[in-house]
């Protein structure tokens, strides 16, 4: 009994101090991602957009990653599906807990490209993905993070936040948050 307690309290103190290195992991790659691209003459609009949509996915990817090269698609998988419908459910439920949401034109275009996405990603799932169609895929999610970055650049004079300048310290954070993260 009393070995019991104490592997339940070690593995209590482990998830703790594995939780704490994740956010401040996340902290750090957040800030050091924000200030390479500052130094790229990126826009925090654009910053913003496509490092939150990353640094909120990139746990998820550590364990996707991990598990497909351990053979374990299944566990990718229900990852990637479960994180985004957690994601997607827990915003919604916020929302209307905290509204009255109307659904307008627009929301019926972003749904037909939901719909569309979900049908993409059902036959991609019930076929199988194959290393051609991962790699396609993921360039096509470069590519348009590189089409967003290049067509809004700030316009005009921006108000730049103060940040860091040294790129090679900017490198090393990001590699230990990253570290960190995964």
């Amino acid at each position: 009994f009393k070995k019991m307690t104490l592997e339940i309290l070690f593995s209590i103190v482990l998830f703790i101090i594995g939780l704490a290195v994740l956010l401040k992991g996340a902290d750090f790659f957040t800030d050091s991602c924000a200030n390479i691209a500052r130094q790229f003459g990126v826009s925090d609009i654009i910053i913003g957009m496509t490092l939150v949509a990353f640094a909120t996915s990139l746990p998820e990817l550590a364990v996707s990653l991990t598990a497909s090269f351990s053979k374990a698609q299944g566990i990718a998988l229900g990852n990637v599906l479960g994180s985004n419908i957690a994601n997607i459910g827990l915003i919604f439920a916020i929302l209307i807990l905290l509204r009255k949401i109307k659904i307008g034109k627009e929301s019926r275009k972003g749904g037909a490209i939901m719909l569309l996405a979900l049908i993409i990603a059902s036959a991609l799932i019930i076929g199988g993905i194959t290393e051609v169609e991962g790699a396609l895929l993921f360039s096509m999610v470069v590519l348009y993070v590189v089409h967003t970055i290049v067509f809004h650049r700030p316009k005009g004079k921006e108000i730049i936040p103060k940040f860091d300048k040294n790129i090679a310290r900017l490198f090393i954070l990001l590699t230990i948050s990253v570290a960190g993260i995964i």
